[in-house]
């Protein structure tokens, strides 16, 4: 993964944190761990925080887009609630990776259940979409 890619995912990492007005401190840290494990020093992962507004390049390889939303996914039940915001922005940025759509609503229409059901497995269900 490029630095710039690295630099993409973060970016959505951080928004999709913010979309429900409150970047809590399960969020942050999480965020910053998936940077720390990415190379990105802190000073970048700042940056992106103050440029979070900017709209988010999409990455090329198919399963970089479905790793991401599995991050995704996992950032916004850290705090451990999922709100409807916050799941209609996981499906603005699903479409915007070019996930199938089908897939993607049955992803999501796991997620209020999450802390019962556990998270659900992105990559098997997308798989599933392949074959």
């Amino acid at each position: 993964m490029t630095f710039e890619e690295k630099k993409a995912v973060l970016l959505d990492l951080i928004k999709l944190a913010d979309a429900d007005g409150d970047i809590d401190l399960n969020e942050a840290t999480f965020i910053a761990n998936v940077a720390e494990r990415m190379e990105v020093d802190n000073e970048t992962l700042e940056q992106l925080y103050i440029d979070s507004h900017h709209p988010v390049p999409v990455l090329k390889d198919e399963f970089a887009r479905i790793v991401q939303l599995q991050r995704i996914i996992m950032t916004i039940t850290v705090d451990g609630e999922v709100l409807s915001e916050e799941i209609e922005y996981v499906r603005s940025i699903g479409l915007r990776l070019g996930l199938d759509l089908n897939t993607l609503n049955k992803v999501l229409e796991e997620l209020p259940n999450f802390e019962k059901n556990g998270l659900p497995n992105v990559w098997e269900s997308f798989k599933k979409h392949h074959n």
